[in-house]
């Protein structure tokens, strides 16, 4: 069977060379060109085979098309990565903004422009200027003389205590000048300040660099770097700041001044701020300075209408030059301005006297559901059990909104803010500073200086929420080319 079965096999080559020797005898140069053509096509099939097995290792499922999408991945990963650093490093030194637009000519009352070096952690090797004023009456501020250094809200600066518009009716510091010296300062990423990456500041890092600012004035004062002669004023975000400082750096400074804040939060702010939000590289008057997308600013007159009463108390002409000098706030702001406030149990910590100021129609604070913000004496019990007992004291001031400085009542506020200064505080250095003791041991401030105070807010560090962003940066070209093969 076997030789008749290769027989036959043997007569099949012979007939199929006998046809193929037949049809080129009749069509000639083209049957000849279709058996080349079979062959070639034999040969590409083999080399590809062979490619794909020294590509896949073996025996590996991979082809060239997975192999290149991986490869471009990598590229795109990495492009991503380098264009990332590139543009945060373009962002982190963008040039300073126009000074603030403060009071100049205040009578009897001297200002110095001073600029100080600061970084935004113990550990980074890069520094940023901050600029401020430190203004007095006479010749000179006194050795033993106590300084209130004074720091802004979200989307203010440095006008906000010393307004050019009408200052005789609307400066805190003419209005303070003849007992405290002020340190007047624009917080990074405002007005004359540096600008850092936007996800680089919060809450804690502008606390860290409040007490840089503190040890600089110290110095430019001659006086010890750890001289305590400072009470600090903070407004809105600059209240939380103020907050966070004393807690972290307990005996560096005397009191602490909370305006524009309670512990109650008013549920349906959120919905407003954002409505009245928006980028600040797009905003009329930011545009073609600010290319960084993670610094906002509020939009329009009404963005800066929301901060005041209602009432005759509110000139609308102020409103207006609010609008026209409004500063910036970053991301990484907005993400910690929870911070110092949601819990009430950081509050109970503080070592230093503190007096809390709010309007009653005060957009941040009322109305809240835990306190009739109309009721003085419900506010002042309310807010007290969120500090050491016999240590902080409530003014509520009627008929104002959130900017307390920018109402028509403002010199009536600090007057009040000023007596409890001088009556509490005092304004000479030399005497003993007055401290308060918490209900509980282990509420101390667990912070030492030099070290940012994360682990005492509620709100998010800044360096989670870069990761993150900096994570999804680098995964979404991933995905796109996952998606695109």
């Amino acid at each position: 069977p076997t030789t008749s079965i290769g027989n036959a096999n043997n007569d099949e080559e012979s007939a199929v060379a006998g046809n193929h020797s037949n049809l080129d005898e009749e069509t000639g140069e083209a049957g000849g060109s279709a058996v080349k053509l079979d062959a070639t096509r034999r040969d590409d099939e083999v080399e590809r085979e062979e490619e794909t097995a020294q590509a896949g290792g073996g025996g590996s499922p991979c082809n060239r098309g997975c192999c290149s999408f991986w490869a471009m991945s990598v590229t795109a990963l990495l492009a991503s990565a380098l264009g990332l650093y590139a543009n945060v490093l373009f962002l982190d030194h963008a040039p300073l903004l126009e000074r603030s637009d403060t009071a100049s000519d205040i009578a009897g009352v001297t200002c110095e422009r001073l600029s100080f070096p600061v970084r935004l952690s113990p550990v980074t090797p890069v520094s940023y200027p901050v600029g401020g004023e430190l203004c007095y009456a006479g010749e000179s501020v006194r050795v033993d003389q106590i300084v209130q250094v004074l720091v802004s809200g979200a989307g203010y600066g440095p006008v906000y205590w010393n307004p050019s518009f009408q200052p005789d009716t609307y400066s805190y510091v003419a209005a303070v000048s003849g007992s405290y010296p002020t340190f007047n300062y624009a917080r990074p990423g405002v007005a004359e300040s540096g600008r850092p990456f936007g996800l680089k500041t919060d809450v804690d890092v502008q606390a860290f660099v409040l007490a840089q600012v503190i040890v600089h004035l110290n110095g430019h004062l001659g006086r010890p770097a750890d001289d305590d002669g400072v009470m600090v004023v903070g407004h809105s975000m600059g209240s939380l700041i103020t907050q966070a400082h004393a807690l972290a750096y307990p005996g560096t400074t005397r009191g602490a001044i909370l305006t524009g804040y309670l512990h109650s939060v008013n549920p349906n702010n959120g919905k407003e701020a954002r409505e009245n939000s928006g980028f600040a590289m797009v905003d009329e008057k930011f545009a073609g300075r600010i290319f960084d997308f993670t610094y906002l600013t509020s939009t329009g007159v009404e963005g800066r209408r929301q901060f005041y009463s209602g009432g005759d108390n509110t000139d609308p002409a102020m409103i207006s030059w609010d609008d026209k000098t409004k500063e910036t706030l970053t991301l990484g702001d907005v993400f910690t301005l929870g911070s110092y406030r949601a819990t009430g149990n950081e509050s109970k910590a503080l070592l230093v006297p503190t007096l809390v100021v709010s309007g009653d129609e005060d957009v941040i604070n009322c109305p809240s559901p835990v306190v009739d913000c109309t009721d003085a004496e419900a506010v002042q019990q309310f807010e007290t059990q969120f500090y050491p007992p016999d240590c902080a004291e409530v003014l509520l001031v009627p008929d104002t909104g959130h900017d307390l400085n920018f109402h028509r009542n403002a010199m009536e506020t600090f007057a009040s803010i000023l007596e409890w200064s001088l009556r509490v505080v005092g304004n000479n250095s030399t005497e003993d500073a007055r401290r308060c003791v918490p209900d509980r041991e282990d509420t101390g401030a667990a912070v030492l200086p030099g070290k940012i105070p994360l682990d005492r807010s509620e709100g998010v560090s800044p360096s989670l929420i870069g990761g993150l962003l900096l994570t999804f940066a680098l995964i979404l070209p991933l995905l796109g080319w996952a998606t695109y093969w």
